[in-house]
């Protein structure tokens, strides 16, 4: 059973791709409210990979997984803890730099991280606050990408165009494009290298479910900004 689950890690992973480059194609031809559809189910099937993987490594012991995997939210959760991981230890940012600083140099009154902990806090806030808004409503906007709705409220028909536009599309896409390819490497990796990933990228599974409180979350990270 492991197998299967693992099997069907990386035909998500790469079925995730291959809905983003169908995101991408329809991006370059200005149809920004269906491709953003495509980008946040290529989101979707990332973290889908992601907790298949963990499955099948036993890290997620839940009885109720493959009821719990079908949760449109719960992925997108964890698909937001993947993407902020990677974009906060990202080459460029100011932690990934420091780190490398300090590795090369032994003595430790000259290294860097006491000093720069202050501004890689802000730094990391910083990126979250922005993926949030990236992020935050996808799930609902990708199903406004699709339908068109009647608001009887304001006696106005909403076609998806009215409602995504090619900034939020592009936002999506950008992020998904720089920081999802790759992903392959972690989940071919063996089980104890992979929980080591696991206890860096998104720790809560170790907890042994994939549930969370998405929406407790979600109003927990506004009152901060706020």
């Amino acid at each position: 059973m492991n197998d299967l689950y693992r099997k069907a890690a990386l035909a998500a992973y790469q079925n995730s791709l291959d809905l983003l480059e169908d995101a991408n194609i329809l991006f370059k031809q200005s149809r920004f409210a269906r491709a953003y559809a495509l980008g946040a189910l290529s989101l979707e099937e990332f973290a889908k990979a992601f907790l298949y993987r963990c499955y099948s490594a036993g890290l997620i012991t839940d009885p109720g997984f493959d009821r719990d995997i079908t949760l449109h939210k719960e992925k997108l959760f964890h698909g937001m803890h993947l993407l902020t991981s990677a974009y906060t230890l990202s080459p460029e940012s100011t932690f990934a730099r420091v780190i490398t600083h300090d590795k090369r140099i032994s003595d430790h009154s000259q290294h860097l991280l006491p000093k720069a902990a202050p501004k890689i806090a802000l730094e990391s806030m910083n990126r979250i606050e922005k993926l949030l808004k990236i992020f935050a409503g996808s799930h609902e906007l990708k199903l406004s990408g699709i339908y068109t709705e009647v608001d009887r409220k304001n006696g106005k028909v909403v076609s998806p165009s009215d409602i995504i536009k090619a900034t939020d599309c592009n936002d999506l896409l950008t992020f998904l494009n720089t920081y999802m390819n790759g992903f392959e490497i972690i989940l071919r990796a063996e089980d104890d290298r992979f929980r080591k990933d696991v206890e860096l990228l998104d720790p809560q599974i170790l907890s042994g479910t994939m549930k969370s409180d998405f929406n407790k979350y979600l109003k927990k990270e506004k009152k901060e900004r706020n």
